[in-house]
């Protein structure tokens, strides 16, 4: 099931982040649970902001999975504070005080992850995140930014209405001094755009078909970059696009590639086994469990890739059956913070389980 440099802990939740003080918080049942990350002991629990009928439902794992009642991420901020997305809104908590309270930023759905943006010339530093959501009325998608210097959130740019679907991922490149947007999801949405100049200058790279809908992507030393393709319907690849602008495949995924992070000396990704992003009624498209032409296996993959584009797969987890839409993806998430924790879901014998890649320490994200 896994490697010997895996370690399955005690902990148990969505992981989410790892404090400054060395506190996992993970997100179960409804809570944000405060881990001790020596002892592996739970040292405190806060609500989540659910109503009184959500909040005696989601204790029980498959009513959780159905009502998607999980924080999406976690990110501590330099004064200490957190800032986390759940339900359709981004939330602010202070740990030592446990008050969480909703974030003035008009945000579309739920981001699929948020970007710290420091020491990119021409950006402040700050955190930023854009619209995801259904939008299918293809309005205008926004992106977000919170700057370090203060707590008000700025709509840093706007991608008109019918250009793309939603956001995938912002991605700050130091080397290349700008930050990568990926964006999806019908073949003109599929994108790669290069932001500078604080998001007033924005282009494409790469744009209109399956082969640029990424969520995740690596800057390597020698100028090159690596981006993982996110196509239930059609086949994954890692691909490699040069700084000449040239795009060659490093190889096929077995699923398509949602979450990763900065890890050690490279990055740390995982597959999802997803359906297809159509059906033929709404009986199919919320009950099916058959995984989308582009998902080569039921199997999930935790693999790293290395600084010379090298992948290897660390762990791999079998889907549990279940209706893919009604009771979530099966995939692989991963902790913000200094040692890398990831968590199964929707897995069999390991759902909700936290694991911690012992080669990790030290890696920054």
């Amino acid at each position: 099931m896994t490697a010997a440099r895996i370690r399955e802990t005690a902990m148990r939740g969505k992981a989410l982040l790892t404090l400054s003080d060395g506190r996992l918080l993970c997100s179960c049942g409804g809570r944000l649970r405060f881990y001790d990350t020596i002892s592996e002991r739970l040292l405190s629990e806060t609500p989540l902001p659910l109503s009184g009928w959500k909040r005696l439902a989601v204790r029980f794992r498959l009513a959780e999975r159905a009502l998607h009642a999980e924080c999406r991420w976690a990110h501590e901020l330099p004064d200490g504070n957190i800032l986390f997305s759940f339900e359709n809104s981004i939330f602010s908590m202070n740990p030592a005080e446990g008050v969480i309270r909703r974030e003035t930023v008009p945000v579309r759905g739920k981001p699929l992850m948020i970007a710290p943006i420091r020491g990119i010339p021409g950006f402040a530093d700050g955190v930023a995140f854009g619209d995801y959501g259904g939008n299918d009325r293809r309005e205008p998608v926004r992106i977000f930014f919170r700057p370090e210097s203060g707590a008000v959130w700025e709509t840093a740019y706007t991608f008109p209405a019918g250009e793309i679907r939603h956001v995938h991922g912002l991605f700050p490149c130091a080397g290349r001094e700008c930050v990568y947007i990926l964006t999806g999801d019908e073949d003109g949405e599929c994108g790669i755009w290069e932001a500078r100049d604080g998001f007033r200058s924005v282009h494409p790279v790469l744009r209109g078909n399956q082969q640029y809908r990424a969520c995740q992507m690596q800057a390597l030393p020698d100028g090159d970059i690596l981006f993982m393709t996110d196509s239930p319907s059609e086949p994954n690849h890692m691909f490699r696009l040069s700084s000449e602008g040239d795009v060659s495949s490093c190889g096929e995924l077995p699923g398509t590639c949602i979450y990763g992070r900065p890890a050690f000396d490279g990055g740390i990704y995982s597959t999802t086994c997803e359906p297809d992003a159509k059906a033929p009624n709404r009986a199919v498209f919320f009950l099916t469990n058959r995984p989308g032409k582009g998902i080569r296996s039921r199997t999930v993959e935790v693999f790293t890739v290395n600084d010379r584009g090298e992948k290897s797969v660390l762990a791999a987890f079998q889907h549990d059956g279940l209706p893919l839409r009604l009771f979530q993806y099966a995939a692989v998430t991963f902790a913000e913070g200094d040692k890398i924790y990831f968590t199964p879901q929707c897995v069999r014998k390991h759902d909700g389980h936290v694991f911690l890649w012992q080669d990790g320490f030290g890696a920054q994200g």
